[in-house]
């Protein structure tokens, strides 16, 4: 609703029992200035509402400057600019004559709750503390090691598998959560060549993920919420940007890239298992090493006093429940980082006396959490639920066959690569995909309106190209290239359908098996010649050794006789 003269006048008047607004409008906003400090409408006022107020502490370190200094601060891009506004709400609220403050918040730990006090100007006495259930034990924990580097976002391809196996209407919807605006490009795209949707990540209207941060323009922003809500895409990879002041009952799971601060993610995951019966997942992926952080236990020399980087760290590498970890931190403002510790016994025993589920987070179920992650990509709205509260997996997870280690495309795909037929099963292959593309052509166009035959697009020569090129583990926009191009709209995605097709047949696994067998045979004939060189090598040095024992035996009788005469 825009504020109008007449709105104006109902607000004053009283004619509304709640005003939500932001506070941007309440700061800034001529017009409502004016309501603000109007007689009427002070003396109607009753009560102060503060939603997200731990955004009141994290803007104070923007503005004093302290969050450029902590590393767990800066991880999260859009966090500090989300509401510069609330830094400034205490000379307005102190302008209520008296009207009470409710503050409320689902992560403030004791030094967030001192800061915002001393940033609304409110004695501590004057303040009572309402502490409600925080935590969840609906939702699942997991934490997975990162194999990739940061940058790249590879880990997130272990999450999806390609499209020809699950449609994107049966993905479970998920939240993917970068933490810079830069990374969530990166994370889009990594997804969509994970489901093999070439291309993807730079269609605005992809029906399986869109991606949402602080600059996404304003209609951007309102398409991609009211789509996500209407079930038009099932992933969307953001920022902190979204999520604060959304209640989803939609959301499934959450994934978290990279180290960042507790408090923040524990706010990330709490967006999902929302509902009645609807429980939820929330998978961190954390760096094993970072540099100039603490990467050990044995490094944390205060476990109980810990600055925002060390509970960064200590979130990372901690072996206590995860849940546990997170209820101690919004409580006593630390990680605990050893299952001796007494709050986290006390708080194992308050748990237990609340009934809560079994926690089955990755610390408490390492190898169930492990079973999970593995068999994720095969998880489907319809199966998602009983395999996330389960310790055992319900679905049979398909082993994909060993591939033998190639050559990178660089050393393989050479000028002259495809003008000669390749080996065996792999010009079977080649020809197939040629094959394949001619019936494609002509379902593009009819053959007596088709101006260039369909090899003159792709023939055998870019089909042996694409075979060696997909050997050597080329990416699908390397495989683009060396296709020559799209001819016609879908060809890349018919393509890689067809490669994926291919390399289910029994001949192209029969040839994976020969390679393998082969190599093994190679490996023990090189195992062998390598011992038999070491052999020649000691026997032409024991040989050396005997010689050089008669030559000094020699040398010494012919002394002792010199010495005689």
């Amino acid at each position: 609703m825009n504020l109008t003269p007449e709105i104006e006048k109902k607000i004053i008047r009283g004619d509304y029992g709640f005003i939500y607004l932001s506070p941007e409008v309440l700061l800034n906003n001529p017009m409502f200035r004016r309501i603000f400090f109007h007689r009427q409408f002070q003396s109607k006022l009753i009560l102060t509402v503060v939603d997200e107020a731990h955004m009141i502490y994290v803007w104070g370190l923007v503005a004093s400057g302290l969050g450029k200094k902590i590393s767990s601060h800066f991880k999260l891009q859009d966090r500090g600019i989300f509401r510069p506004s609330y830094g400034d709400l205490g000379t307005r609220l102190l302008a209520t004559h008296g009207v009470p403050i409710l503050l409320l918040s689902a992560t403030c730990r004791p030094i967030a709750i001192e800061k915002i006090l001393n940033s609304l100007k409110i004695l501590p006495e004057n303040m009572k503390l309402v502490n409600g259930e925080l935590t969840r034990p609906e939702i699942r924990l997991i934490r997975v090691p990162m194999k990739s580097s940061l940058g790249s976002c590879n880990d997130l391809k272990r999450l999806f598998s390609t499209q020809t196996s699950i449609p994107n209407n049966k993905i479970p919807p998920t939240l993917i959560y970068a933490p810079t605006r830069n990374l969530t490009w990166q994370v889009l795209r990594v997804i969509h060549e994970a489901r093999a949707i070439q291309g993807g990540h730079l269609d605005a209207g992809s029906t399986f993920a869109r991606r949402y941060h602080s600059c996404t323009g304003k209609l951007d922003k309102i398409d991609i919420i009211s789509g996500f809500e209407d079930e038009a895409f099932p992933v969307i990879s953001c920022t902190m940007a979204l999520g604060l002041g959304q209640n989803w009952k939609r959301v499934n799971c959450v994934v978290h890239v990279g180290r960042g601060d507790p408090s923040s993610i524990c706010q990330m995951i709490g967006r999902c298992g929302r509902g009645e019966n609807n429980p939820g997942l929330g998978i961190m992926f954390v760096e094993s090493n970072r540099r100039t952080g603490k990467n050990k236990i044995n490094d944390f020399d205060k476990p109980f006093q810990q600055s925002d980087d060390d509970r960064m760290d200590a979130f990372a590498i901690t072996p206590v429940c995860l849940r546990i970890a997170m209820s101690l931190d919004n409580l006593l403002g630390y990680i605990p980082l050893d299952n001796n510790d007494p709050n986290v016994k006390l708080e194992r025993l308050r748990e237990e006396g609340k009934n809560f589920t079994t926690c089955l987070c990755s610390n408490c179920e390492p190898d169930s959490a492990q079973e999970l992650v593995n068999a994720f990509k095969h998880l489907t709205t319809d199966n998602f639920k009983e395999n996330i509260t389960s310790r055992d997996i319900s679905i049979d997870v398909p082993v994909p066959p060993k591939v033998p280690k190639v050559a990178t495309t660089r050393s393989v795909v050479k000028a002259d690569t495809g003008k000669e037929p390749l080996d065996g099963e792999l010009e079977e292959f080649s020809k197939f995909l040629a094959a394949k593309f001619a019936n494609f052509h002509y379902t593009q166009i009819g053959a007596e309106h088709s101006e260039f035959e369909p090899e003159d697009h792709f023939g055998i020569f870019e089909a042996r190209r694409v075979v060696v090129a997909f050997r050597g583990g080329a990416s699908n926009e390397e495989i683009e290239d060396f296709a020559g191009g799209k001819a016609h709209k879908g060809q890349m995605e018919h393509l890689l359908n067809q490669i994926n097709n291919y390399i289910g047949k029994v001949s192209y696994l029969d040839y994976l098996e020969q390679l393998e067998v082969q190599k093994h045979k190679n490996d023990k004939a090189k195992t062998k010649e390598v011992a038999a060189r070491k052999q020649a090598t000691l026997e032409r040095r024991h040989q050396k050794a005997e010689e050089t024992k008669r030559r000094n035996l020699e040398q010494a009788a012919a002394n002792k006789r010199q010495k005689s005469r």
